[in-house]
This record gives C-alpha cells, sequence and structure tokens, in this order.
C-alpha cells in the first residue's frame, strides 16, 4: 500500500486549521454554516483515507446516504454535488501526477467531451441555467471523473471497489428482504417527511416496497438488478462465496422492491452476461453448463415472481404502465415542439410540469430526448454501448451484463434527468471495464485473500 504523499498530508493539515478557524466563528458569531462546515470535515477526511479507497467509498456514500429523499436537504447536496461526487473529485486531485497504466477508449473520450459540450451550450437556451449547470458538472464527476480514474487504477483499488460493492449489495439487500417480509419500510417515516416539497415519496402503492437507505423503490431496484447481474456472471468465471451470496440476496431485493424493471433488467442483463459467457474460450465447458443452469433459473425467478406478478396484475400497476405510455408520447412532442435540440441539460422535468403533466417523464432516456435533445440522446447510448464493448474485449463480462442491466432499469424512470449522481454506478463500472489489469488479479477466489494479492505486487 503507498503511503500518503507528504503534499496531501500538508493539505490535509491546512484544511484542518482552516476548520478550527470556522468551527471558532461559528461558536463565536453563531453563524448557521453547518453545510460548509460539512463538506471542510468531509474533505480532511477524503485527504486522510487511502487514495485506493476512495473509488469504493463514493459507491458506499452513494448507497449509504439517503440524502436525495430527505427533506431539509437542499438538492445540491442530495441529488448533484453529492459526498459520493466530492469523493471522487478528492480522488482525481490526489491521482493527479501519477503516470498512467491504463487507456481510456477514444471513442470515449469523444463522446465525453461532445456531451459535455452540448450540455454547456444549451445554458444559453436552457430553462433553467443553474440547474442546467449543476446538472452537467455532476455527469461530468460522477460519470466521466469516475471514468477518468480507471487511467490511473491498480488491481488493488479495482478488487476494492468490487468487493465493497457486492458487500454493499448483500447488506442493503438484506434489508430490502427484511421490509419486504415484515411488510414495513423502516425509512419510510423519513422519506414521507419530504414528500410534500417534491423530494421525498410516500408508500401509496398496492403493495408495501422495499425502500433501504437507496430511496425510492425503482432506485433499488435498479441498484439490485445492476448488482445481482454483476454478481451473478462474475460467479461464472471465479469461486466467489462472496459475489453468489450478493448475487441471490440483490435478486430477492429487486423482487421486493416491486419494480417490474428490475426484473426486466435482471432477465436482459443475465441473457447477455450468458451470452458473453458461453462466447468465451477461457471458460471450461462445465462452468458454462452451470452457469447457464443458474442464470436462467435466477432470470425466472425474478420474472414469474408472484410478488412481480401480483404488481403486474394489480390495477395500480396496470394503471402505472399505461400513463407511462402517455407520458412517452407527450415527451416526443416536448422534443418535437424544440426540434429535437433539448431545453437544456437536466430540465426534461420542468417541461414536463410546463406542459401539463402531474408525472415527471417516467423514461431516462426520453428524458435525455427532452433536455438535450436526438444529439444528447444519441451520445449517452453511445457512452453505454462503449462501457460494455471495451469490457467484452477486456474479459469482463459481469460488466457488460451490468451495463444491460443498468441501461434496462433505467428505461421506466427519469433516473438520468432527476438524479443525476445515481450515475456513479455506471461510472463505476466504467472504472472496473477501463482497468486493463488481469482478470486474474482483480477478482481472487475465495481462497486468495487481498492480502496475498498486496505481497504479490
Amino acid at each position: 500500500m503507498k503511503s500518503i504523499s507528504p503534499k496531501s498530508t500538508a493539505l490535509a493539515a491546512a484544511i484542518a486549521v482552516l476548520l478550527f478557524a470556522v468551527v471558532f466563528g461559528v461558536l463565536s458569531l453563531g453563524m448557521a454554516v453547518w453545510i460548509p462546515l460539512l463538506l471542510l470535515l468531509a474533505t480532511a477526511v477524503l485527504f486522510a483515507v487511502p487514495v485506493h479507497a476512495l473509488p469504493a467509498l463514493a459507491l458506499v456514500l452513494f448507497a449509504l446516504l439517503p440524502l436525495g429523499y430527505i427533506a431539509g436537504v437542499p438538492a445540491t447536496m442530495g441529488r448533484f454535488l453529492t459526498p459520493a461526487a466530492l469523493t471522487i473529485v478528492v480522488a482525481l486531485l490526489r491521482q493527479r501526477g501519477r503516470p498512467a497504466v491504463n487507456r481510456i477508449p477514444r471513442f470515449w473520450t469523444v463522446c465525453a467531451i461532445a456531451l459535455l459540450l452540448l450540455s454547456a451550450a444549451s445554458f444559453i437556451w436552457s430553462l433553467d441555467a443553474q440547474r442546467s449547470a449543476l446538472w452537467t458538472a455532476t455527469v461530468a464527476v460522477v460519470l466521466f471523473g469516475f471514468a477518468h480514474l480507471s487511467m490511473r487504477s491498480t488491481p488493488q483499488s479495482v478488487h476494492a471497489l468490487q468487493r465493497t460493492w457486492l458487500c454493499v449489495g448483500l447488506i442493503l439487500g438484506v434489508a430490502a428482504i427484511t421490509e419486504g417480509l415484515v411488510q414495513r419500510s423502516f425509512l419510510a417515516a423519513l422519506y414521507a417527511r419530504g414528500a410534500s416539497s417534491g423530494i421525498g415519496f410516500t408508500q401509496h402503492w398496492d403493495s408495501i416496497r422495499a425502500t433501504t437507505t437507496l430511496g425510492h423503490p425503482l432506485m433499488n431496484g435498479t441498484f439490485f438488478a445492476t448488482t445481482a447481474v454483476y454478481a451473478i456472471i462474475l460467479t461464472m468465471r471465479r469461486r466467489s462465496k462472496l459475489a453468489l451470496a450478493s448475487g441471490a440476496v440483490s435478486a430477492g431485493g429487486a423482487i421486493f422492491s416491486v419494480s417490474r424493471s428490475a426484473a426486466a433488467a435482471i432477465a436482459a442483463g443475465l441473457i447477455v452476461g450468458l451470452l458473453v459467457c458461453l462466447a468465451s474460450r477461457q471458460l471450461p465447458f462445465g462452468r458454462k453448463a452451470v452457469g447457464l443452469l443458474v442464470g436462467v433459473g435466477a432470470a425466472a425467478a425474478v420474472l414469474f415472481s408472484p410478488i412481480i406478478q401480483s404488481r403486474s396484475d394489480s390495477a395500480e400497476g396496470s394503471g402505472s404502465a399505461d400513463a407511462r405510455a402517455v407520458i412517452l408520447d407527450r415527451a416526443l412532442e416536448f422534443a418535437g415542439e424544440s426540434n429535437y435540440l433539448g431545453v437544456g441539460a437536466g430540465m426534461a422535468q420542468e417541461r414536463a410540469i410546463m406542459g401539463g403533466l402531474n408525472m415527471p417523464i417516467e423514461n431516462s432516456y426520453a428524458g435525455v430526448l427532452v433536455s438535450l435533445g436526438a444529439a444528447g440522446t444519441i451520445i449517452f447510448v453511445c457512452l453505454l454501448a462503449t462501457i460494455a464493448l471495451v469490457a467484452a474485449r477486456r474479459q469482463a463480462p459481469e460488466v457488460v451484463a451490468a451495463v444491460c442491466a443498468f441501461g434496462t432499469a433505467i428505461w421506466a424512470w427519469p433516473l438520468v434527468d432527476n438524479y443525476p449522481s445515481a450515475l456513479v454506478m455506471l461510472g463505476a463500472l466504467a472504472y472496473i471495464g477501463f482497468s486493463g489489469h488481469r482478470r486474474s488479479e482483480l477478482i481472487p477466489d475465495d481462497a486468495r485473500t487481498l492480502s496475498a494479492l498486496t505481497i504479490s505486487r
């Protein structure tokens, strides 16, 4: 493990001194500056954390801090410039000057620059230039910044991110299953307080849906579907009890989120992942056969789960599907009215409100079409495809499958437009997929420990 550089230590000390001065000022003057105070404290801590742990920490902060749905937390901190984004910024600063060990695909870089330029240009005609600027900055950090970190990644940092992701999926999956079994959302009161301000939500569905610290059931469904597919396909390549447990429990969490889009995402991701694995020449036939049975069984179990089926058969579920179809048609109308140029980055939901809709545009791709036009939608899809193709070429079928699951899940709700900081999941997949380390270094079998990996380096 590399020690913290003297420059980082000096900077952390400077921040600590500044923090002391701010605390003294608050106590003396009684000023309400708790948000800057927390930011300074968090920055000081992040500069003391080992740099290889920062990517994993960013994912943990996203998954375990439900800031985006709590009343009283500014949307700037809850859904845009979040603690996870701050962690990635600190990681970028601390990695500056280190030699690059991996190469980011040129096509990805071109698409990233094109999307950022398009977003910046949209400030001119945006319905709210400030929100568009926040959306652009958030995407630049949690997606492109996270992917950029892969240029200087190490086997240790990638391994830490992967194991942390599996552990978080296991923990939150247990929480979601528990909520489903006892028919009680433990954080429901916390989220309900913000419902009046449009930030939170209430359990208004036909059945109790798991919320956990991730917040909305559709956010839970997206996270659990992505994690389950990643873990299950990973199990095909490596005998990992953690991956197997995380995959099974995350699939259960997706079921208890009662999200049909999550069920479809798991099925789509597993199909794509299995096809990539079956085409691989490195996996033995026996492992392919077992993986095929497990994957098909998992997809069938989720798709035909009684909980998911009851949601589809309910009047509320049918009405939700019909409403989504109507809203999609209206979104296409909005896009046409702007000549498919968009109404400004992150502004699709504002356009929906102006158009008389009492629901958001429940489709991330339609939201991007409304906000950034046809060009922005094409670029976003290209970004997804690039991660999957590069991961397939670098023999990471679990990343290919997870990207497919994520892309399918966001078809049913406006994650990209309303909650851009959640793109940290896609950024993490890009970080893993773009890392050029040998796969045998990154996912050790249960018999091989992280300490052995560190010693071998």
